[in-house]
């Protein structure tokens, strides 16, 4: 990589959906999980975040974050925003 390409994207501003993620990552790393991918993409999408749950007997038990960041709550709760066709899609890309 270039410095110039290096220096362009260095400045350059985080999205709210990726400051979104990266608070949700800093809150799960909080509880003690350890993440193991970010913006995982396979042929059916993207999963924002995996994580292993460290509650779990033998810490195999591997988590998957959908992050949905909003400023209010005019579009709804984020978690409305997560309906059947989208949960299908995230349990193919787990099962990915």
């Amino acid at each position: 990589m270039l410095l110039r390409d290096w220096f362009a994207n260095w400045r350059r501003p985080q999205t709210l959906g990726q400051r979104g993620e990266a608070a949700a990552a800093r809150h799960l790393k909080r509880r003690g999980y350890k993440i193991i991918e970010r913006s995982a993409r396979c042929r059916f999408g993207e999963i924002d975040l995996i994580a292993v749950d460290p509650r779990t007997f033998n810490r195999r038990t591997i988590v998957f974050v959908e992050v949905k960041t909003r400023v209010s709550h005019d579009a709804g709760h984020p978690a409305e925003a997560v309906n059947d066709r989208e949960q299908k899609k995230l349990s193919l890309m787990a099962l990915a």
